[in-house]
């Protein structure tokens, strides 16, 4: 078939929304081999592309023969330009694996030549007995180390340990760092009790449990912001309190009046403590 030639291969009805039905010529044109080398006018003037497969589902009659050895010719022309293009798409796509794995292998052969390049030089400095570069040579002085044996040299830990909470809420049960920990707000688990008193106790050993399981404890306490729905209970609050802590080792502590998020919660306590 020539080039954006085409030929009457059949014709196809569709039917309107009220069901009239509507004619039209199935058309089939050499387009660059496209999936959809059919198309039908209807004479509604609607219109539709088709595929081979589609028109052969449709044709109410058979081809001629002139008709049937062009439509097989170009049903062939379309098969071959789907798989060639699927070749091309394959061969993309392995060149571009190609170019990753040779850029991996530079970089790695990169990195080495560096690495050894730093290991020559440094066996060179130490052949030579010269400081390495950048490093003045250490001198021991006598405060110095008359002092390290006096005090232990804090280090500063960075590591950040976060403790999620059991049931699923979106903030942790607490964060350990740099040697503190930080414990959420913490209120009573079983508001049936309506006390301040109990609630008190209830949360203070929420507490506990919560500084046992990284190694503190209340005895390490430096810190308790206390939050109460009424501060006129702030007796009751006290008195559970003073049962509970360390009189040896209190903590720093603010207690105000504040609505907690719930309104069965009468006492909220936030903490800080030494690991």
């Amino acid at each position: 078939m020539a080039s954006n030639s085409n030929f009457l291969v059949g014709k196809a009805v569709h039917k309107d929304f009220d069901g009239t039905q509507f004619v039209g010529k199935i058309t089939a044109f050499d387009k660059k081999c496209n999936l959809f080398p059919f198309h039908v006018r209807y004479e509604d003037d609607d219109q539709e592309d088709l595929s081979c497969s589609e028109v052969k589902a449709i044709l109410a009659s058979g081809l001629t023969a002139e008709e049937k050895k062009e439509f097989e010719a170009l049903e062939a022309r379309v098969q071959d330009h789907a798989e060639n293009e699927k070749k091309v798409e394959e061969e993309k796509k392995k060149k571009e694996e190609e170019r990753k794995q040779k850029a991996e292998e530079k970089a790695e052969e990169k990195e080495k030549s560096a690495k050894e390049k730093a290991e020559k030089a440094e066996k060179t400095e130490e052949d030579t007995g010269r400081p390495k570069r950048g490093r003045p040579p250490k001198v021991k002085s006598p405060i110095t180390e008359t002092s390290a044996k006096k005090t232990k040299t804090a280090v500063a830990d960075d590591t950040i340990v976060r403790t999620a909470n059991a049931d699923g809420l979106q903030y942790s049960k607490c964060v350990k760092h740099g040697g503190v920990v930080y414990v959420a707000g913490q209120v009573a688990s079983d508001t049936s009790d309506t006390t301040v008193k109990g609630q008190t106790a209830q949360v203070l050993n929420r507490l506990d449990a919560i500084l046992a399981e990284v190694g503190s404890s209340k005895q390490k306490l430096l810190k308790c912001t206390i939050f109460l729905a009424d501060i006129s209970t702030y007796d009751e609050f006290a008195q559970t309190w003073n049962e509970w802590v360390d009189k040896d080792n209190m903590p720093v502590r603010a207690t105000c009046e504040a609505k907690c998020v719930l309104p069965e919660y009468l006492v909220e306590v936030v903490a800080e403590a030494a690991v």
